[in-house]
């Protein structure tokens, strides 16, 4: 026998012995085997699958979606972050002053009132703090799968001036 193949099988024989055991004691008290039996199969054949290196069957598609996500992620936060240094660029701008919702041309949309102010969201510190953000998946208020991406603008100086944000929707 394969070297490789000594710790599976002998995993398996571990778990069919006990699980045989188990099975005949049951049937000789009359049990139903089948509801016993029956989820003692399917782990040690699980298990078993497993062993024998089925995880990769599993692991490979986990690989190519979670490559997906960081390289649609990582084109948000580009985009983002082109946009916020186009001066030609026209949509909406978190400032800083007075935690307000303001149009590129600095017309206030939205005044601080309560619901409505961004301030203290952690994607508006942290583009105020001139750091890119990408937030864990949460649901929205909508009841939808969501991501928040943020990037600081910047002044022709430097300074943060501003926040430009995106909801992403993750669900299908």
């Amino acid at each position: 026998m394969d070297k490789s193949l000594r710790k599976p099988v002998a995993v398996m024989v571990a778990l069919a012995i006990p699980v045989l055991v188990f099975a005949l004691l049951a049937l000789a008290m009359g049990a139903d085997v089948r509801a016993i039996l029956v989820p003692f199969l399917l782990a040690m054949i699980l298990t078993g699958f497993l062993s024998f290196g089925g995880y990769r069957v599993f692991i490979r598609p986990l690989n190519v979606l979670a490559e997906s996500v960081r390289q649609f992620i990582n084109g948000v936060t580009t985009s983002l972050s082109k946009l916020s240094k186009s001066t030609g660029f026209f949509g909406f701008i978190y400032g800083p002053v007075h935690d307000s919702l303001v149009h590129i041309n600095l017309v206030y949309i939205i005044n601080g009132t309560p619901g409505q102010n961004y301030a203290y969201r952690q994607w508006f510190q942290e583009a105020m703090k001139g750091n890119v953000y990408v937030s864990k998946p949460y649901v929205s208020t909508t009841g939808e799968l969501c991501m928040a991406v943020s990037v600081p603008v910047k002044s022709e100086k430097g300074q943060v001036i501003g926040v430009l944000a995106a909801d992403i929707n993750l669900s299908l």
